[in-house]
């Protein structure tokens, strides 16, 4: 079942309103509709919230976000890196080892382009500037 459906059928389970929901969540309404609709798609923060809300396992919405990533086996698909590319292996390990980071990155790869933007130069600049203070 997709995000949206499982979305709507939460609210109307608890016969609740989309305006009441976006109370709840302090979001607008048009949010809620959007979400439900699947004209846009709620960040982790968001979905963690429902699953607040809702009283339920955020794992039950979580699970839906891995299918909305690009599948590399769907003819058409061009994976620029190679299974050689020893970078791709490290990033791959760093995921693998920190499942914090894995939702973090899933968040950004669905932020706007601006909003990433944004993001990835905060990121860049903490990383740099922890660097810079190991090598004092």
């Amino acid at each position: 079942m997709a995000l949206s459906d499982k979305l709507k059928e939460l609210r109307e389970g608890k016969n609740w309103s989309q305006q009441h929901v976006a109370d709840l969540m302090k979001i607008d309404r048009s949010t809620i509709s959007r979400y439900e609709t699947g004209k846009s798609l709620p960040s982790y923060q968001t979905i963690s919230q429902f699953a607040e809300i809702y009283q339920i396992d955020k794992e039950y919405l979580v699970a839906e976000l891995d299918s909305l990533l690009p599948d590399p086996d769907r003819p058409g698909y061009i994976l620029k890196e190679t299974a050689n590319d020893k970078e791709l292996e490290l990033i791959m390990q760093l995921v693998s080892n920190e499942p914090e980071l894995k939702k973090i990155l899933l968040e950004l790869h669905f932020m706007g382009q601006k909003r990433r933007g944004f993001f990835l130069e905060v990121l860049n600049a903490a990383v740099r500037l922890q660097h810079k203070y190991k090598l004092m």
